[in-house]
């Protein structure tokens, strides 16, 4: 098996032994909780899990008690927040309208960055959910494009939020060009 692939199978493993045992009992008292990208994808290059809590009733105040709850486990080493319903994002783009929670979680073989958004269903973007069909179905020779791109691109620091590329623009440029060779791939980045 490629190694980025053993790599990858390791940390959702992890992801979902820390999901299951923490994050899941915690988020389901506060709505319909859905776990969304690289986790779901099997495309985990590093520990990192999107999630989503969709709920009618969602308010500050749900989000100072999960705030609060979060930062009461022991694993939790640090939390990032931002009110994304009172201060949206000046270039939002596609960026949720939300309660933003970000909490660093440790696990016996990794350190967590978990984004979970408190959302209203109103607030929901589906374009989040763009990629759940086909992602979910890459043959294994594309899955490994996807994490090698992944590698290359955080190795040259050009990789992540307010950078030069996002997990979107590997997955768009992946599935635009599924026969596409890993030297041409390159030179779409």
């Amino acid at each position: 098996m490629h190694p980025l692939l053993i790599k990858q199978d390791q940390l959702h493993t992890d992801a979902t032994q820390l999901l299951k045992n923490t994050i899941l009992p915690i988020l389901s008292k506060y709505g319909n909780v859905e776990v969304n990208g690289s986790y779901l994808y099997k495309l985990l290059y590093h520990p990192d899990i999107d999630i989503y809590v969709i709920n009618e009733d969602i308010s500050k105040q749900m989000y100072v008690n999960l705030c609060t709850e979060l930062l009461n486990l022991d694993t939790v080493s640090k939390l990032k927040t931002g009110d994304r319903v009172s201060f949206p994002h000046k270039n939002s783009g596609d960026r949720p309208t939300g309660y933003w929670v970000s909490p660093t979680i440790h696990t016996e073989y990794f350190e967590w960055s978990c984004d979970i958004w408190l959302q209203k269903p109103a607030w929901v973007n589906p374009k989040i959910f763009r990629y759940d069909e086909t992602l979910t179905k890459l043959s294994e020779q594309n899955r490994i494009l996807v994490l090698t791109m992944k590698e290359e691109l955080i190795a040259g620091g050009r990789y992540g939020v307010g950078k030069d590329f996002e997990s979107v623009d590997i997955y768009d440029a992946i599935l635009k060009n599924p026969d596409l060779p890993l030297e041409e791939l390159r030179q779409l980045f």
